[in-house]
């Protein structure tokens, strides 16, 4: 899955219609990929972490875990 780190580290990620948060907390991770898109795998039946992964390289980044997720009925989670 390719997306983008947003200026204050969030990685917004939907998988079954359920939305995830997850945060950068790293700050040199932060700094050097902010605004960066970036490869991302996970286990769907398993979102306690994913990992991230340069675009074009695919060199490996680190692995980030979820900060909040919303349900169906629009109703946030704060985790962790």
């Amino acid at each position: 899955t390719k997306k983008m780190i947003k200026d204050d580290g969030r990685i917004d990620l939907e998988i079954d219609r359920l939305a995830y948060c997850y945060q950068i907390t790293k700050a040199e991770m932060l700094w050097q990929y902010k605004n960066s898109e970036v490869r991302m795998c996970y286990d769907p039946n398993n979102l306690s972490k994913i990992y991230i992964f340069e675009r074009f390289t695919f060199k490996f980044i680190g692995v980030i875990e979820p900060r909040m997720k919303m349900d169906r009925d629009n109703k946030y989670r704060v985790l962790g």
